[in-house]
């Protein structure tokens, strides 16, 4: 198209007379053509526009730019109306004569352009998209998609003029039609209800914005620009909306009103936002015709039904007010969706100047006057009502307490009045003509508004005292309004499946009520209404009435089923239904919480049953939902999860309430509950492999929910007739037993500590649950020994070892039991936690591998025994119950280490409770000569201790009061009743000797070197309480180092002894026989057995060695013959057995010494060894009983001993030093004459020859004598250490000099002051040797202390040094536990004995055992004679000595170092040894 062709035809289309023939040539053009011509006129438009602004007069305009610049409209509104012939504009300026020129093209340009948009329109109602008032030949031509850049120009080239001339141009009075005809043509370019247009919808409202952004970032440039080629106005949106909303033209506020209404994100700018004020004017016009109708102020006309009606001009004005207030609503919305935390404070600000709560009110009032009297009708009065009942609801939510508390000041009747109107049924010709289904969804919809606002006002803290004051309405208006409408529910058929259901034989009608019509408009009236009566019951004492006279508890039990197949036809999110049943749940705990009859007695069968699935459903669905083995789970809301606990607690009210309906409950709630998946669910296992969010979904059910759903296991419990369905239907004690097994995992995982509550909870509510089955024998032997179906076997196959602790999965393939016993969780509980039970644990040491081996003492904290926790007692007691039956016993005896952990708690507590006693030393005397006559009394053994019925009616002690405190003690009863039935079972006896039972029971009670295992708390030892010779503070200087006079074991360690050894030791005279026949058949038929069968053989031989020490332990001295003592090994008396073992050959080579190491013979060798080491370890501890029995007489020989060694550091020191003196120290060193010694090669110095002579006889002899060395300068020593010569000779020097004490330091190596003895004996140096002896006594007292008073090897110097910043193991002070006000508030994390025993490698001393044995090792030595005479140079100590190592012969027997003295001795050695002990076991020693 030429450039002449496309002006004559802008002109044509200019040219109002010849339109017609320009649309005729318009329809000829192909679409393209015609966008290009809107461009032309665009432009034509854009240049009279800057022509008109910059035309303005000099008042109006301050300069007129040389080049077109944008203009902002903002500040030039149009305030006149129509009719208005003011001839100035808003400055005072007149429009000149060369501007109203212009205006007229303008109009005529924008003439053109509606002839043009009109020839393109496709097909829509000419009344939603016309341009002008005439009818349009639509041909529905295609839309021009905006694809390219020269499209997009043309469309900002024309929306730039006309949204400027949406605007105000000049003063004159018709400058509105040139505004009415840019808004019509915006409007056109806007309609979405238009499928095609010229231009796309949502093209036209980015190319808006997008002008309008670039418009405002243009206004902060330079003034300065560099002239344009083409003019180009700025879009300000903010000036075109509040042009047209500000406008008196009704059709512009319209066309304003549109755009906003239709177009959310032009809705979302702030320029939007900054035009809504003048709506406030429309409002206030509103308020003033509602109440002019209201009143009867207005004439009405009469319409054909013969009801008033309003006229045509007014009603046109209500629509158009109606719009307004549709518009407020809409940005009032955006603002609830939103949040109005996250609105801008513009915003609200904005939204507060184009109406406040008042007006608001006042709207409602007035068309609440209209819809009450029914009088005047008009076509929005329904829309009107809905309206302003949605804005009343939206100020309120969103301006919160401004709004809510002018609401229930002066529009609280008003409200009430709405929520009663709209609670019952109206005709529905009120609605307008609508059909009933609009009618009853446009009520559901006001009902709920209203409905809501009371649910803020009834349920809100603030509001909550107002609205519920007695002498206020609006609570009870509410309540009673609320539940008159809910109980209408009742009047249909439940549950409803059609609009009109079929009766029942109850008294209901056949139609469908009108509450349940509105609930299937909107259920979200039936949550707000639920959450009305939440708040007013809750807060109103008077509520229990309102329900009791009525029947709300029936409404709220059926509306526990789900909605949607109560209601049928129902359209409802699953939020909204999860908030309904929360409101309802909520309801019916508070209302079965009431001490009132709610009528639940009374309720009909069908209600009954749906509420009680329904209930259950909601305790169980979202648990059901993790039934996967996998662990892959569904995330559960928090609103489920607070169900969850509320239906529970209902659960709970309807089983207390409804006796006859537990039957139903429990066959609805017990098979679906006691399931295996159930274990994982409750205890929410933190180590297992769920997502995330899974996780989360378990952890948010809660302690409560866990805690209520385990109480509803005992309620079932408690019920007979249910119960017998738990244990044969249900497999509700598989389920049981797993739970407690996996509480007691993951309070193991966690160690106990008291921040775990949720285990603990889990934990107590199993043992009370179960012990609802104490006098059902069935039942309890069906927990010893359970069978698993193969849905329990597959779900413990994939709970494995992540739920189930180590002593029910442990030695099972895959983890994977096939039966569950409820006895190994049971021990479980009562064993420390992370430390498992093997024989090492017994024995005292973890491993036999070489020479530096040390006897490793281990604490074993058990953090639920020290602090008394409850399931130890519960614990206990179910094991005393379970031991009842020889099954029972049998599980107990068959898990190594139960007999040693449950013997040892019960020594351990009584040690604790002696030790608060404080006992004299002199009362373990007569505690033991007591037991010993007691244990000839016929009666019973429980009786014997629980009674404390020991000894005749002459014995001295006739109540220990070890046993009387077990008396009144639960947990100790129990123990000891375990105990006692295991150890006395007759039937097992080979049990009890095959599986080391008596060793373990025996191995508790004689745990000499260990005080407490399983207690945090240290006992010191027994003469620091009697104020012993220990006490540093009332020592002098020089006698500081000198030893206590006391041994282990203590006097309190020998009372709990004597008392437990003879009350177990009568308990299992009824073994005697059984182990007779044992024996004998194990000696007989071991010797007939043939050498082709060697494993059977060491099967009988073993039967009869541990047949024997069991005879030795039970057995008492003066039923054995006096024995030979020269040649025991050889002895065939169960002495001779016993010794045998404890002269056992046992290899201890270190399997790192071997070069090519094979897996399976070291395995096997280790096996060996171990079962070597427990032998010998029997043998000892079997010994031990017999010399316990003499402690109190080795304890006086040992006071004797040490007497002999006061005057060392005193008397004998200074004789000793007067004696060097006077016999040749005056001579001045210088002229003292040097000695050398040669030594292995090595060569010695001595600074005094005569010094040396005059302490030594041995040497005095020989360098003074008639010997050759009297004249050597150099003399050779032979059979001695350099090392231990040397030491001597400056010992000998310094102690002239230097105090005793400081001659030898405490810190020096025990075997090296061994070696400086037996070398001061050898040359004779009486002074030395005495020191060394009186050091190694000490030494030997202050070690075992610690051995008995420390909480473990190494710990007890962590514990010390914690407070040395220095230490080394300082690091360990992060791990202390924080106690505060003398309560834990934290968990109690305990140093780890590996980490501390790996700190203190490089210094760790010598056991008191080792010490023992190199002091025997020592002083038995052949060349200091025998052991056996009086004059033997170390006679006293070596006894002593050995003494001390029978009271601990057990743990000596293991030592490597025991075996090496036995091996290197030879068959002699051994017998010397043995000799040494069976005469210290007869109290034969010398």
């Amino acid at each position: 198209m030429q450039h002449m062709r496309t002006a004559e035809l802008i002109n044509l289309l200019r040219n109002p007379e010849r339109n017609a023939a320009a649309r005729e040539h318009l329809s000829t053009l192909h679409h393209t053509v015609l966008v290009h011509l809107l461009g032309e006129l665009a432009n034509w438009l854009t240049v009279e526009i800057v022509k008109y602004q910059e035309r303005q007069t000099p008042t109006f305009s301050s300069s007129t730019p040389t080049s077109p610049q944008p203009v902002s409209r903002s500040a030039s509104r149009a305030k006149s109306g129509e009719g208005d012939n003011s001839p100035r504009d808003s400055s005072g300026a007149l429009e000149t004569f060369q501007q109203y020129q212009i205006r007229k093209q303008i109009r005529l340009t924008l003439s053109a352009i509606q002839t043009v948009l009109g020839s393109v329109q496709v097909a829509t109602p000419a009344s939603s998209n016309s341009i002008d008032a005439t009818d349009q030949t639509n041909r529905g031509k295609k839309a021009i998609a905006l694809d390219d850049a020269k499209q997009e120009q043309i469309l900002d080239d024309l929306l730039g003029p006309i949204m400027t001339g949406c605007a105000p141009l000049g003063p004159r009075a018709d400058s509105g039609e040139i505004q009415l005809m840019c808004a019509k043509i915006l409007k056109f370019f806007t309609n979405k209800r238009a499928e095609n247009g010229l231009f796309p919808t949502e093209d036209v409202i980015k190319r808006i914005l997008a002008l309008s952004d670039t418009a405002s970032r243009s206004n902060g440039m330079h003034a300065q620009e560099p002239p344009k080629k083409k003019p180009r106005l700025a879009v300000d949106l903010a000036a075109t909306l509040t042009a047209l909303l500000s406008s008196p033209l009704v059709k512009l506020q319209d066309c304003g009103i549109f755009l906003l209404a239709n177009h959310r994100s032009i809705r979302q700018q702030d320029a939007a936002w900054a035009s809504i004020s003048p709506l406030k004017s429309t409002l206030e016009s509103l308020r003033s015709n509602l109440d002019d109708i209201g009143l009867g102020n207005l004439e009405t006309d009469d319409d054909d039904a013969g009801r008033q009606t309003v006229d045509k001009e007014l009603d046109a004005t209500l629509s158009h007010q109606h719009r307004a207030l549709t518009l407020l609503n809409l940005f009032i919305q955006d603002v609830v969706h939103k949040g109005s935390t996250d609105v801008g404070a513009s915003h609200l600000r904005a939204l507060k100047t184009a109406g406040e709560i008042g007006l608001f009110v006042d709207l409602w009032t007035g068309i609440l006057r209209i819809i009450v009297l029914d009088q005047v009708k008009f076509t929005v009065r329904d829309q009107l009502v809905a309206m302003t009942t949605n804005v009343v609801y939206g100020t309120c939510y969103v301006f919160k307490d401004q709004a809510i508390g002018h609401l229930m000041g002066e529009g609280s009747e008003t409200l009430m009045a709405w929520y009663a109107y709209f609670i019952v049924p109206h005709d529905r010709s009120i609605e307008g003509g609508k059909s009933e289904e609009e009618s009853y969804k446009s009520r559901a919809q006001m009902l709920q508004c209203c409905a809501r606002l009371g649910e803020i006002m009834v349920t809100t803290e603030r509001y909550q005292p107002v609205s519920m004051a007695e002498n206020a309405l609006v609570g009870r208006i509410f309540m009673r309004r609320s539940i008159e409408f809910l109980e209408t529910i009742l009047e249909a058929t439940l549950p409803i499946t059609e609009m009109e259901p079929q009766p029942l034989d109850l008294d209901v009608t056949t139609t469908v009520p009108y509450s349940i019509k509105i609930i299937r408009q909107r259920p979200e009236v039936l949550e707000a209404m639920l959450g009305v009566l939440v708040g007013c019951l809750g807060y109103l004492k008077d509520g229990y009435m309102a329900v009791a006279k009525g029947n709300l508890v029936f409404v709220l039990v059926a509306l526990l089923v789900d909605l949607k197949s109560l209601f049928g036809q129902i359209s409802i999110s699953a939020s909204s239904q999860q908030r309904i049943h929360s409101h309802v749940l909520s309801l019916l705990v508070r209302i079965l919480s009431w001490e009132v009859d709610t009528g639940l007695q009374d309720i009909p069968l069908n209600l009954w049953t749906l509420g009680c699935v329904a209930l259950v459903d909601l305790i169980m669905h979202p648990l059901e939902r993790v039934k996967d083995a996998t662990g892959q789970l569904e995330a559960s809301s928090s609103s489920m999860d607070s169900q969850g606990v509320k239906a529970v607690h209902i659960f709970i009210q309807f089983w207390k309430q409804y006796p006859k309906g537990r039957s139903l409950l429990a066959e609805l709630y017990g098979p679906r509950f006691y399931q295996p998946y159930m274990v994982r669910i409750l205890l929410d296992d933190s180590k297992n492999d769920l997502q995330q969010s899974s996780r989360a979904a378990i952890t948010s059910w809660g302690r409560d929910r866990v805690s209520n759903l385990l109480e509803l296991m005992i309620y079932l419990g408690v019920e007979s007739s249910v119960r017998i369905h738990m244990r044969e239907t249900w497999s509700t004690l598989i389920f049981m037993v797993a739970l407690l097994s996996a509480s007691l995992k993951r309070l193991q995982d966690h160690r106990f500590r008291l921040s775990d509550k949720l285990s603990h909870l889990v934990a107590w509510k199993c043992f009370q649950a179960l012990a609802c089955f104490w006098f059902d024998q069935t039942a309890l032997v069906q927990l010893i020994h359970m069978e698993l179906d193969s849905e329990s076997f597959d779900l413990f196959g994939s709970l494995g070892k992540l739920m189930l602790p180590d002593s029910i999965t442990a030695g099972i393939p895959g983890g994977n039991p096939a039966t569950l016993s409820i006895v190994p969780v049971l021990l479980g509980i009562l064993e420390p936690p992370c430390r498992k039970w093997t024989v090492d644990t017994m024995l005292g040491t973890e491993s036999l591998r070489d020479d530096k081996h040390r006897v490793m003492r281990r604490k074993m904290h058990h953090p639920l025994l020290e602090r008394d926790d409850a399931l130890v007692l519960e614990a206990a007691m179910m094991l005393s119950k379970l031991t009842q039956f020889q099954e029972g016993q049998l599980a107990v005896i068959s898990k190594p280490g139960a007999v040693w952990t449950l013997s040892r708690i019960l020594i351990e507590r009584a040690i604790v409770q002696e030790k608060r006693r404080l006992v004299p030393p002199e009362q373990g005397d007569q505690e033991q000569g007591s037991l010993d006559k007691g244990s000839q009394s016929a009666t019973s053994p429980l009786e014997l201790a629980l009674d404390g019925n020991q000894g005749s009616s002459n014995s001295v002690y006739r109540r220990p009061p070890i046993i009387t405190s077990m008396q009144r003690d639960p947990l100790n009863r129990a123990l000891l009743e375990i105990l006692t039935r295991t150890v006395s079972s007759t039937n097992l006896t080979k049990a009890l000797v095959v599986n080391n039972t008596i060793t373990e029971l025996f191995s508790s009670i004689l745990a000499i070197d260990h005080s407490l295992y399983f207690h945090r708390d240290v006992t010191v030892f027994d003469q620091g309480e009697l104020g012993g010779a220990g006490n540093s503070e009332t020592s002098t200087q020089d006698n500081s180092t000198l030893p206590t006079h006391d041994i282990l074991p203590s006097a309190c360690q020998h009372s709990v002894y004597c008392v437990f050894f003879a009350y177990f030791r009568q308990a299992m005279e009824p073994l005697f026989p059984q182990l007779q026949r044992l024996h004998g058949f194990a000696a007989g038929g071991a010797s007939a057995i043939a050498g082709d069968a060697e494993e059977i053989s060491d099967i009988l031989f073993g039967l009869q060695e541990q047949s024997a020490v069991v005879f030795l332990y039970l057995s008492r001295p003066e039923s054995f013959s006096i024995l030979d003592s020269s040649n025991l090994l050889a002895s065939e008396s169960h002495i001779g057995d016993v010794f045998r073992m404890l002269t056992l050959e046992m290899d201890y080579t270190a399997d790192s010494e071997v070069n090519e190491i094979d897996i399976d013979q070291v395995a096997v060798e280790g096996a060996h060894r171990e079962a070597a080491a427990l032998r010998k370890f029997m043998a000892g501890l079997a010994i031990q009983p017999w010399t316990w029995r003499y402690v109190d007489t080795w304890r006086e020989r040992h006071e004797e001993l040490m007497h002999t060694y006061n005057d060392v550091l005193t008397t004998e020191r200074e004789d000793h030093v007067e004696k060097l003196r006077r016999q040749g120290i005056s001579t001045p060193l210088e002229l003292a004459v040097p000695i050398r010694f040669l030594v292995q090669g090595q060569v010695i110095s001595f600074a005094d020859r005569n010094l040396l002579a005059c302490a030594s006889p041995h040497f005095s002899s020989l360098l003074t004598g008639e010997f050759l060395e009297s004249h050597q300068d150099q003399v050779t020593l032979h059979d001695v250490d350099p090392v231990d010569i040397q030491m001597l000779l400056e010992c000998l020097q310094e102690s002239l000099t230097m105090p005793s004490h400081y001659l030898l330091p405490e810190d020096l190596p025990f075997d090296m002051v061994l070696r400086l003895m037996a070398c001061a004996e050898r040359y004779s140096i009486q002074f030395i040797k005495r020191l060394a002896e009186l050091w190694i006594l000490t030494t030997l007292q202050k070690r075992e202390q610690r051995w008995h008073d420390s909480a473990g090897r190494g710990q007890d110097d962590a514990e010390a040094k914690k407070r040395d910043p220095e230490s080394p193991l300082s690091g360990h002070e992060n791990k202390k536990a924080k106690v505060e006000d003398g309560d834990l508030k934290i968990d109690q994390v305990y140093p780890d004995d590996e980490e501390l025993s790996e700190a203190k490698d490089e210094e760790e001393e010598e056991s008191i055992q080792e010490c023992l044995l190199m002091v025997y090792e020592q002083c038995s030595d052949p060349r200091h004679g025998d052991i056996y005479t009086p004059q033997h140079p170390f006679y006293g100590l070596v006894w002593d000595a050995l003494a001390r190592l029978c009271l601990r012969l057990g743990s000596v027997a293991i030592l490597p170092r025991f075996q090496r003295i036995l091996d290197q001795g030879g068959e002699e050695k051994i017998q010397e040894f043995l000799k040494a002990v069976y005469e210290l076991m007869v109290n034969q020693a010398p």
